[in-house]
């Protein structure tokens, strides 16, 4: 994550040890004058924090800086997971009529953004992604229903977290 540290007219003295980071390890700072950038990085998710003390630079005046907000921000790389219950099985074709196929899907996300996106699509290709998809909601059962002859099917599940990850 690249953070902008913007000051209100030109300063000096200000460097990298004056950012204070947690969970994260500070690259290189870079510019000069009243804006300096600096990226940020790190592995997993959690809350990264920045700040800036009071008086760690100076403007052209001598006058020491005032001291930054404290800017958090989560980061979540962790993939939503999906179970499904049962998981797989064979179903048997009705002498008459069609043949149905249920099963609970459950979608969590763990790494603390949320959950966005539930979808999921019935299929009898396991290669090629579904293009319609229909929206579920976690502990919610779904059905393929009007199964006329015997085969296989696959329950593709589409489901992200508001960070953009995929299970």
């Amino acid at each position: 994550i690249t953070y902008t540290f913007t000051f209100s007219e030109n300063v000096t003295g200000f460097t990298v040890d004056d950012i204070t980071v947690t969970n994260g390890k500070k690259g290189t700072l870079n510019g000069g004058g009243k804006t300096y950038t600096l990226t940020v990085t790190n592995s997993g998710s959690c809350t990264q924090t920045v700040s800036v003390a009071a008086n760690v630079c100076t403007d052209s005046s001598g006058n020491g800086n005032a001291e930054s907000n404290k800017l958090s921000i989560l980061i979540d790389r962790t993939l939503p997971t999906v179970t499904l219950s049962p998981n797989g099985g064979t179903y048997t074709m009705p002498t008459s009529g069609n043949a149905k196929i249920s099963t609970t899907l459950t979608a969590s996300d763990s790494g603390g953004s949320g959950l966005n996106i539930l979808q999921y699509a019935w299929s009898t290709s396991r290669t090629t992604e579904p293009t319609s998809w229909t929206t579920f909601k976690s502990g919610e059962t779904v059905t393929k229903s009007n199964i006329a002859r015997a085969g296989t099917w696959y329950l593709w599940t589409k489901v992200t977290d508001k960070a953009g990850n995929r299970a």
